[in-house]
C-alpha cells in the first residue's frame, strides 16, 4: 500500500509582500522567468483514499510529523550535499492529506540546480547519521512510532517543475497470528495467553541514503494485543533471522514454534498464520503456512482473513472441531443431543446480515422483474422477496430499491429461502451448512451464547424481544452492526433476524460427524440464530427451528459463505 503525495511548486507569497500561507495579493503559482526563481515547495497530498490510519497504510492522520531532505540532485545524503537547509524538515500532516511546515518551509535553490528529495514518516527531531532507528522491543504498542514509511522517488526537480510526486512505502515487516482453539481446548483459558518472539531484531537502523537495514542486536519482542487470547502483531525487521521462536505461554507452561528457517519475512507485507492450540493428552501447538499480504488497511478489530466480494465482506475461518448443540439442561430438545463435528476444510461468511441495498443491487443485476420470480436461476418459478415489506426491498420505479433510503444498511427481510440461494449463486458462493453456521457463531465458546451463560441486556449485545439495538425506538432489526461482533468478528448472529442456511431439517444424533451436510430433500429447510421477536432464553448459539423455503417473513435474513 502506498501512500501519495504532491509537492507543488509555487512562487513564495513573500514576493509580494504577503504572508508565508495567505495573504491579501495573488499569490502565483507560474514559474519565475528562466526557472531560476526561489520558489516556495508547496506540499499537497492528492490521491491518499479516507482510511483509518497511516499505521495501516493508507493515510495521514492530522498532526503526522514527516521528514523531508532537499539534496543536490543525484548526491548522496549527508550533510555536504543538503541544499538550502533542506536537512530533516519537520511538516505536519493533515487527514485531509496537506502536508505544511512546521516552521520555515523548503525553498527551491536560487540558482537552479536541481535538486533531490528524500521522505520519511515518523519525524526523528535530531536524527543521527540519516538512520532512522526503530526499537521493535520497546514500542509495539506505539505502532505509529517504529512504522517507517519511505520516500525516495523524487529526483531532479526544480522550479520549472509543475509538480512532485512523493511516494512512500512501509520498509518493515508485520507477523499477524491468530489463536485457533483446537481439538479438546474447551476448558482452557486464552485472556492470560502470553505471546513473545524471540531471535530477531530487537532494535534496528534504517538508512535513510541507502535503504539498508542494520540489527543493533537481538530483544525479545511482545507483540500487541489486538484481541485478549484471539489475535496479535508485531511490526518486525525484513530479512532472515537464525533461531527465530514464539513463546506462547499458557497456564504457566510455555510452548514453542520455531519459525522457519528459510522464511523470508519482506517489506511492506503482513505474514499472518493462524496458530491452533489443541489438548488430547497433552497441550500442542499447530501452525498453519503462512499466508503472505499486502499491508493493508485492518477494520475496526483488526480482523486476519478479511475480503471483498462484490462489496460483502467475508471473514476466513479455518479447519476445526466444536460441540455442536445443546447439552441436556439448556436450549431446546431439537438442539439435542449434543456432538462432536469435525470442519476439516476453511471457509469464509460474510461477516455482516446481507442488507436491502446489497439484495437490491443483486435483483437489478440480474434483470428481475416486480414479480421477483428469476427466470435464468435455479428456481425460475420462486418468488424471491416479497416486496413492500415493512423495512425490506419493495419494486419501485422499474426497479428494485430498499423500501425507504434509511433502511439500506438493514439486514434484508422477507427473503426465501430460494432468494438467499440465488443471491449466494451470484456472490459466487452458497448458503452456510448448519454446522459451519453454528461454528462461526459459537467463535470457539462453549456456553450457551458466544457472550458467555447470558445476553447482557444492559450492554445491548443481541437485538431480542425486550432488546433494542443501539440508536433505534424498536426492539426489531436495525442497521447491520449496531451489536458487539462475536469474538471472531461476526455481527448480529444472534437476535435480529433469523437465518437461512443449506440444510434439510434433520434430528440430531449423538454420533460424531465429519463436514455434515443434509441436501435439501424435504419440505423443510433449517433457519438458525434467534430474531428480534425471540427471547434471550430461546437466543442460544445452538437455537435452530424448522420452515418452509419459500417463507418470507419480516424476521426472515441470511449471510452467505465462500469456500477456501
Amino acid at each position: 500500500m502506498k501512500i501519495v503525495s504532491n509537492i507543488l511548486r509555487s512562487v513564495p507569497a513573500l514576493l509580494c509582500g504577503c504572508s508565508l500561507f495567505f495573504g491579501a495579493c495573488d499569490n502565483s503559482e507560474e514559474a519565475v522567468p528562466g526557472g531560476t526563481g526561489d520558489g516556495r515547495v508547496s506540499f499537497r497530498s492528492s490521491d491518499i483514499k479516507p482510511m483509518k490510519s497511516r499505521v495501516s497504510g493508507a493515510a495521514w492522520d492530522n498532526g503526522d510529523r514527516v521528514g523531508i531532505y532537499m539534496k543536490k540532485a543525484g548526491a548522496a545524503l549527508n550533510a555536504g550535499n543538503i541544499v538550502e537547509g533542506g536537512d530533516n524538515k519537520e511538516y505536519s500532516a493533515s487527514a485531509a492529506g496537506s502536508l505544511v511546515a512546521v516552521s520555515d518551509p523548503l525553498y527551491y535553490p536560487l540558482n537552479g540546480d536541481k535538486v533531490d528529495f528524500v521522505a520519511y514518516y515518523p519525524y526523528t527531531q535530531g536524527i543521527a547519521g540519516y538512520a532512522f532507528v526503530a526499537d521493535f522491543a520497546a514500542k509495539q504498542n506505539a505502532p505509529q512510532e517504529i512504522d517507517l514509511l519511505y520516500s525516495n522517488n523524487a529526483a531532479n526537480k526544480d522550479a520549472n517543475d509543475p509538480s512532485v510526486s512523493l511516494s512512500f512505502e512501509h520498509q518493515f515487516s508485520k507477523l499477524t497470528m491468530r489463536i485457533v482453539k483446537g481439538v479438546g481446548v474447551t476448558d482452557l483459558d486464552f485472556s492470560a495467553l502470553a505471546v513473545k518472539i524471540k531471535g530477531m531484531p530487537g532494535k534496528v537502523s534504517f538508512d535513510l541514503g541507502t535503504k539498508v537495514v542494520t540489527s543493533q542486536g537481538n530483544g525479545d519482542i511482545v507483540p500487541r494485543t489486538v484481541t485478549a487470547g484471539m489475535l496479535y502483531e508485531a511490526i518486525v525487521a525484513p530479512g532472515k533471522a537464525a533461531d527465530r521462536k514464539v513463546d506462547f505461554e499458557l497456564d504457566g507452561t510455555t510452548y514453542t514454534w520455531a519459525i522457519p528457517a528459510e522464511l523470508v519475512l519482506t517489506a511492506g507485507k503482513n505474514h499472518r498464520y493462524n496458530v491452533t492450540v489443541n489438548k488430547i493428552s497433552t497441550i500442542t501447538i499447530e501452525v498453519a503456512e503462512a499466508d503472505v499480504e499486502d499491508w493493508t488497511p485492518e477494520g475496526p478489530a483488526e480482523e486476519i482473513g478479511i475480503s471483498k466480494v462484490r462489496g460483502v465482506e467475508f471473514i476466513s475461518l479455518p479447519a476445526g472441531e466444536f460441540m455442536m448443540g445443546s447439552p441436556v439442561g439448556v436450549g431446546k430438545d431439537n438442539e439435542r443431543p449434543q456432538h462432536k463435528v469435525t470442519l476439516t476444510k476453511g471457509f469464509r461468511m460474510s461477516k455482516y446480515l446481507i442488507t436491502n441495498a446489497q439484495f437490491a443491487e443483486f435483483m437489478n443485476a440480474c434483470g428481475i422483474g416486480s414479480n421477483a420470480k428469476y427466470a435464468g436461476g435455479l428456481y425460475p418459478d420462486k418468488a424471491l422477496v416479497k416486496s413492500g415489506s415493512w423495512v425490506g426491498v419493495r419494486w419501485k420505479d422499474d426497479e428494485w430499491q430498499p423500501e425507504q433510503p434509511s433502511v439500506n444498511q438493514w439486514p434484508v427481510i422477507n427473503v426465501s429461502w430460494y432468494g438467499a440461494m440465488e443471491f449466494a449463486r451470484w456472490i459466487g458462493g452458497r448458503l452456510p451448512t448448519e454446522a459451519e453456521w453454528e461454528y462461526a457463531c459459537r467463535a470457539g465458546t462453549t456456553t450457551k451464547y458466544y457472550t458467555g451463560d447470558q445476553i447482557n441486556v444492559d450492554e445491548v449485545q443481541a437485538v431480542l424481544s425486550g432488546i433494542k439495538a443501539p440508536g433505534s425506538n424498536e426492539n426489531k432489526q436495525y442497521i447491520v452492526g449496531s451489536c458487539p461482533p462475536n469474538p471472531w468478528g461476526f455481527y448480529e448472529m444472534i437476535g435480529s433476524v433469523e437465518e437461512w442456511v443449506s440444510d434439510s431439517y434433520y434430528t440430531y444424533t449423538e454420533d460424531a460427524a465429519v463436514d455434515p451436510s443434509h441436501p435439501v430433500l424435504s419440505d423443510k429447510v433449517v433457519a438458525r440464530g434467534a430474531a428480534w421477536w425471540h427471547s434471550a432464553a430461546d437466543a442460544g448459539s445452538a437455537f435452530r427451528r424448522d420452515k418452509a423455503p419459500d417463507t418470507m417473513g419480516d424476521s426472515q435474513g441470511f449471510r452467505i459463505v465462500l469456500s477456501e
